[in-house]
């Protein structure tokens, strides 16, 4: 009985933070899949700041700009 409870509240904290895993690819993808692959503890840590402390990241787009020559 232990057991199922303990899976329950793990796959509740999994879809919590599905969100913040979802923003932390829509602000930085390449430094999530890194941090994913490579200090999964720290893009842990990544998930739940995004989840609970920062906005969603807006829809921006990147502008480049060039000089004259």
């Amino acid at each position: 009985m232990e057991i199922l409870v303990a899976l329950g509240v793990a796959i509740l904290i999994l879809l919590l933070l599905f969100k913040g895993v979802i923003q932390t690819f829509q602000r930085q993808a390449i430094v999530a899949i890194l941090c994913l692959i490579f200090l999964f503890p720290i893009y842990l840590i990544w998930v739940i700041i995004e989840f609970f402390f920062l906005d969603k990241p807006s829809n921006a787009q990147i502008v480049i700009l060039k000089e004259k020559d």
